[in-house]
């Protein structure tokens, strides 16, 4: 199906307010290092957050790489001297490769030259793991997910001029799937289901020799097509899907060089598939990162970033608190930092997030530090995982469409409005060849060290469906990452056939509109115009070829028209001036 993005542009303002939260550093012995990558994830199932540190040692332009394990005792890190290769221009991510129940580690970069490295972890002892996959690595990303809904973690892989997925066929065996994604350098990537059809899609970012380019690839049944859209085109930087205004959707994030290598911050807003720009509200920077994650317990998705900011020699780091939409920069001892890297992580099981950063100060300094969140009672806690609620679990069925809905997790130390959530639906019990969850059914242990696809969120949409019966469950995971068991097991049924969306068939002019909006369709459908906090504003019914929407007394934004022919929802994206 063709979809269609409009773009506008209203402003998110910046504000620039002392927070009450703080943020100290903590002595926590790490390695300084620049050009660098940090990964948390629980390689010895202990149930809290170890930290894998790659890069350049001592200052810029040194020849002193380093690739460190820390494990996690009880708040204090050791390095666990796994004899691992240094790697600089370094990505890295923890996943369960073999389906062993560990995380097993994988790390590109340069060191010099392009290197891939796959670690098997076997109780703690990491060893490299025979694979076929290339040795491209420097200034790119790795990334697990599972797209095909085989039960194991396949690999996006974007470094040096190679841009790929490659199929996970067991035993070390990685089959490209030749997606036609350009060849890139200074690449950015990140797997999400945009459009809530159970299925894990990419943003892909980077410099293709010509300049800047960036797409969505839609994941339709394991092949992935371009949108084609308009988005702009950054390199080296960070990009990330994120649920940013909380509709239970996902967004884009990304920052770095444009064309000009001018550091540039978007962020692209998802009103039901379709994109639309709006101002970040946050400093623009490059050659660093962009991470996300609820760092006040109040349910909404909160920013670091760092890395060049424009201006000769300008670096920055900083912190934005997300309010409703607004990103308030929250003070902390952080210095600006390039070649740089950050990530958010519940180091010592105390219910809020806290933050490793690396890179190069402006001195060419290498740099490492780990802030405690003092939202907490900032003390290690024994960490068990949250567990289902003994509440209701509900199946909302409306034509092809399924909302999944279910009560508040428990948790022995996170507020339940920081816990995220992780569903898995498939066509026979306990299979998640619908909605992959990343996770073991039923027990809830984790194949990859993040968040899970129900983000924050007590519902789950899914569309497209196919008439038959399904099963579901859904799982909480902390903020160290650890998951819980999944909830007791739900079915629903789709009994509706052969309709498929019909955006194809309307056609909705003028748009941006003034007054008067015409909708031109070969058949009967119900028309709402919703506005971008859902609410219904005008409703009709379509009867005839022509008709027309008045507009008057609306305020000037966006909405979303909404269409509805035989139990199909269809959406189209309106600009009211």
């Amino acid at each position: 199906m063709r979809r269609v993005m409009f773009f506008g542009v209203f402003s998110l303002w910046l504000v620039y307010a002392a927070m009450g939260q703080n943020f100290v550093e903590v002595n926590a012995g790490l390695e300084n290092m620049g050009r660098s990558d940090v990964a948390w994830g629980d390689y010895d199932g202990d149930h809290d957050l170890d930290l894998v540190i790659s890069g350049m040692v001592g200052y810029e332009g040194s020849n002193d790489f380093k690739t460190l394990i820390y494990r996690n005792d009880a708040g204090v890190f050791v390095d666990i001297e796994a004899g691992l290769p240094g790697v600089a221009n370094s990505s890295s991510q923890w996943g369960d490769v073999d389906g062993d129940g560990d995380l097993d580690l994988i790390l590109i970069g340069g060191g010099p030259a392009h290197v891939l490295y796959l670690f098997r972890n076997d109780g703690g002892v990491f060893s490299e793991m025979e694979t076929n996959l290339p040795n491209y690595g420097k200034d790119g990303v790795v990334s697990w997910e599972d797209y095909d809904h085989d039960g194991d973690l396949d690999l996006l892989l974007a470094a040096y001029y190679v841009a790929d997925v490659f199929r996970n066929d067991g035993d070390g065996v990685f089959t490209p799937l030749e997606a036609g994604f350009p060849a890139m350098i200074s690449c950015m990537g990140d797997w999400g289901d945009y459009d809530g059809d159970g299925d894990a899609d990419i943003i892909l970012c980077g410099n293709d020799g010509v300049g800047g380019f960036c797409d969505v690839f839609r994941n339709d049944d394991g092949v992935f097509v371009a949108l084609n859209e308009l988005f702009s085109g950054l390199f080296a930087g960070g990009v990330e899907w994120v649920d940013i205004d909380g509709d239970g959707d996902l967004d884009i994030f990304m920052s770095g060089y444009n064309d000009a290598l001018t550091p540039f911050s978007k962020l692209y807003l998802n009103e039901w598939g379709l994109f639309y720009e709006i101002q970040a509200g946050t400093t623009s920077m490059a050659l660093g990162v962009v991470t996300f994650g609820d760092m006040d317990n109040d349910g909404d998705q909160d920013l670091f970033m760092s890395g060049n900011v424009a201006g000769c020699g300008n670096l920055g780091a900083v912190i934005y608190e997300n309010e409703g939409g607004i990103f308030n920069v929250h003070n902390a001892p952080i210095p600006g930092l390039v070649r740089s890297d950050g990530a958010w992580g519940d180091f010592d099981n105390d219910g809020d997030l806290d933050l490793v950063v690396t890179g190069f100060k402006g001195t060419g300094e290498a740099y490492t530090r780990l802030f405690r969140n003092e939202y907490g009672p900032n003390e290690y806690m024994v960490n068990t995982p949250p567990v289902p609620s003994a509440g209701t679990y509900e199946s909302f069925v409306d034509g092809r469409v399924v909302t999944l809905q279910w009560p508040p997790f428990s948790d022995d130390h996170s507020p339940q409005e920081s816990i995220l959530y992780n569903v898995y639906v498939g066509t026979a019990p306990g299979k998640g060849d619908v909605v992959t969850p990343n996770a073991l059914i039923p027990s809830g242990d984790r194949m990859v060290a993040r968040g899970g696809n129900g983000i924050l969120s007590h519902s789950f949409v899914l569309s497209q469906l196919a008439p038959g019966t399904y099963y579901w469950g859904v799982q909480g995971i902390d903020q160290s990452f650890a998951g819980g068991a999944f909830s007791d097991e739900v079915s629903f049924t789709i009994t509706e056939t052969g309709n498929e969306a019909f955006s194809d068939d309307i056609m909705v002019y003028p748009n941006p509109a003034n007054e008067v909006l015409y909708i031109q369709t070969q058949f009967p459908c119900a028309v709402s115009l919703l506005d971008v906090m859902g609410r219904t504003m005008v409703r009709s019914m379509h009867k005839k070829e022509d008709h027309v929407l008045f507009l008057e007394g609306l305020a000037p934004g966006f909405y979303t028209l909404r269409m509805e022919k035989e139990g199909v929802l269809s959406h189209k994206m309106v600009i009211k001036q």
